[in-house]
């Protein structure tokens, strides 16, 4: 009804608002109350009945322990805008460390390192290119559609997320946001929230914290986060330093290559540096000891070729074309194949050379195939670079 154009009597109304008050919150009442809150014409909704769907929802989130984990991440996607929206920034902060809560908690369990979004993309051009903005979304233990939320809350962050479920423009109150921030004590939620209020130093402060805490306290991918501001305020020396306690941190391959492909991405943002330019020289010989994927390989090879580590690029391309017959388990290399195939198909212009390397790795021709494939990627990745 409340989605209707039809207006209803002040009785009816009122009934209306008691189904809503005294429905039991079930996963079939999480997504009417969600559908309540994202439809397309809940600008027409009264802002008692949102409010009142709101706080059931957010009821469900916080007191309700029954509720799965799937849904907790729904309702905070929708709840956070919902909140900040209504400027309800208690209860925003709160849904926030809840979802952070239990993103880390899901990571600890599954015990992955990279979300489903960074190996969807190719995890190494991804971090190459994108692993030091702030904040990273790639990371597990980090729930992305909270991150990206706060992101596009930011100054530079863009307004793609920023906007209530249904689509309205959110404006936030920095001074009054940060007056209940500011008690934050998560180091993580309270470097995205000051940098969301526009508080640089108390964002640094925050940053500082993670570099400076040690062992079972800081976690690797608070020291990724902390790399990723510091790079952001163009401070590289802290960074590093970041970037070198990630890698000491690193507790499985996924770790190791994102913290070391950072290096690399670091280097390149910090032009001529040669404490960085080592830096990079280490990682890429880590992450060829670690035996990343030829896929990886070639986007390394691009990297350090960019940076001006010539004589690494080439060592790294003759490896990956040389590679002896009979050291790969067969499927592993159907499955590296085509990560090779899908480095040059993202672009539309390589379509005919993608299919060309589909027909020399069916035909057996390994080396014919990822050479074309990294001669096609590193042509692309020319063409991109020189039209920025």
């Amino acid at each position: 009804l409340a989605k209707t154009s039809w207006t209803p009597s002040p009785d009816c109304a009122a009934a209306v608002m008691k189904l809503v008050e005294t429905t039991p919150i079930d996963q079939n009442t999480i997504f009417a109350f969600a559908s309540l809150l994202q439809d397309s014409t809940a600008q027409k909704i009264p802002a008692e009945m949102r409010k009142l769907a709101a706080e059931r929802l957010y009821s469900a989130l916080v007191n309700d322990s029954a509720t799965p984990r799937q849904l907790k991440v729904l309702l905070s996607s929708i709840l956070e805008r919902e909140l900040a929206a209504s400027g309800d920034y208690e209860r925003l902060i709160k849904a926030l460390e809840i979802d952070f809560a239990e993103s880390r908690q899901a990571s600890a369990s599954s015990g992955l390192t990279v979300n489903n979004y960074g190996r969807m993309n190719n995890l190494a051009e991804q971090v190459l290119r994108n692993g030091l903005n702030f904040p990273p979304q790639y990371l597990s233990g980090i729930p992305q559609q909270s991150v990206m939320f706060l992101k596009s809350l930011m100054p530079t962050g863009g307004q793609i997320n920023g906007r209530r479920p249904d689509g309205r423009q959110i404006k936030i109150d920095t001074e009054k946001l940060w007056t209940v921030a500011s008690a934050e004590k998560d180091p993580v939620l309270r470097m995205l929230l000051a940098s969301v209020c526009g508080k640089q130093s108390d964002a640094k402060a925050a940053a500082e914290a993670i570099a400076s805490s040690s062992g079972a306290s800081t976690s690797f991918a608070q020291s990724i986060l902390s790399a990723a501001w510091f790079a952001s305020a163009k401070d590289f020396q802290n960074a590093s330093s970041s970037i070198d306690t990630a890698i000491k941190l690193a507790a499985n391959k996924d770790e190791t290559e994102v913290a070391s492909l950072l290096a690399i991405a670091l280097a390149a943002s910090g032009g001529k540096d040669q404490a960085l330019l080592a830096k990079a020289k280490e990682a890429s010989a880590r992450l060829v000891s670690i035996g990343i994927s030829p896929a990886d390989k070639a986007d390394l090879v691009i990297a350090l070729d960019q940076i001006g580590l010539s004589k690494e690029s080439e060592a790294l391309s003759k490896e990956l074309l040389q590679a002896p017959p009979g050291t790969v388990d067969p499927a592993k290399l159907r499955q590296q194949q085509q990560q090779a195939i899908a480095s040059i198909s993202r672009n539309p212009f390589n379509q005919n050379a993608a299919e060309s390397a589909r027909n020399l790795f069916a035909k057996g021709d390994t080396d014919g195939g990822i050479r074309l494939a990294l001669k096609e990627y590193r042509r692309s990745y020319r063409m991109q670079s020189s039209s920025m």
